[in-house]
């Protein structure tokens, strides 16, 4: 049987009464949904990882309790979010207390210029993304979780006000105001500090690399926001054009990286749960 070419639904109905690959492609169909809603909520891409196992293992051990009442994914990310919300404290969380604080971090660090292309054995400007990337993880955790998990749902993966609200569990209308907020305020803190969204601001990734480099925040041995090495434009800060919002595709450009492949690290879970008989 082909469970690739089957609905969510029918993969659900399979996986409960006992198929083991029917589950296994329901996971790896929606794996990268939840990882990039769960890499919004974190900073570090190792805490990442590892929140997400943990909410793939919840929606394995649950699933006899989805009803299908709501689409399968909706079910997976709301499972996901309220792991997110109520997970231990992670090690990033509280270090910045609010957008006025980060802009105090980012402004100590001092101008320099961009390494040169023989320090790292590396284009520089991959070093200059890394840096946006992990600047730009850095203004979400401005925001409390909660706010984290609107933006993340509303803004990232661009989910209806209706599904976000069901995830969260509040209503239509207060979801769209708390997205509405959240998104004000991220905007009001780039327009004066980032010079991506606004060429008079202050801020330059790449006169802010090397001293990123120097705090410990870049790793040029170890890229976790820039994995796939893309580079800088170096003109990147004239290319928005004004429209509308356009400035939340730095926020989709930084959840968009290679999303790890979890089938391998969940199937002893996957097959010790269905050895205790179909979850229903």
């Amino acid at each position: 049987m082909n469970f690739s070419e089957q609905r969510d639904e029918q993969l659900v109905e399979a996986a409960q009464n006992g198929s083991q690959q029917a589950l296994e492609t329901l996971i790896a169909r929606h794996q990268a949904a939840i990882y990039r809603f769960i890499r919004k909520m974190l900073w570090s891409a190792e805490d990442a990882e590892d929140v997400t196992q943990e909410a793939l293992i919840k929606i394995v051990t649950h699933l006899g309790g989805f009803e299908g009442r709501s689409a399968f994914r909706t079910w997976a990310i709301r499972i996901a979010a309220n792991h997110a919300l109520t997970m231990k404290k992670r090690a990033v969380e509280g270090r910045v207390l609010s957008f006025d604080h980060y802009a105090e971090k980012i402004n100590a660090c001092p101008d320099q210029a961009m390494p040169d292309t023989g320090d790292y054995d590396m284009d520089p400007w991959v070093l200059a993304e890394e840096a946006k990337q992990s600047c730009v993880r850095g203004m979400l955790m401005c925001f409390n979780r909660e706010q984290r998990a609107v933006f993340a749902l509303g803004a990232g993966l661009g989910l209806s006000s209706n599904q976000a609200a069901g995830i969260l569990d509040m209503r239509a209308d207060a979801f769209r105001k708390k997205l509405s907020r959240a998104r004000a305020e991220l905007k009001k803190f780039m327009d004066g500090q980032c010079g991506l969204v606004n060429p008079n601001a202050p801020c330059r990734c790449p006169k802010k690399t090397k001293a990123f480099i120097q705090f410990g925040v870049v790793d040029p041995n170890k890229l976790t926001f820039n994995p796939d090495r893309r580079a800088m434009a170096d003109d990147e800060a004239g290319k928005w054009s004004g429209t509308k919002d356009e400035w939340l595709a730095l926020f989709r450009d930084a959840a968009d990286s290679a999303v790890p492949d979890f089938i391998i690290r969940l199937r002893p879970t996957i097959t010790a749960s269905l050895r205790k008989g179909p979850p229903h």
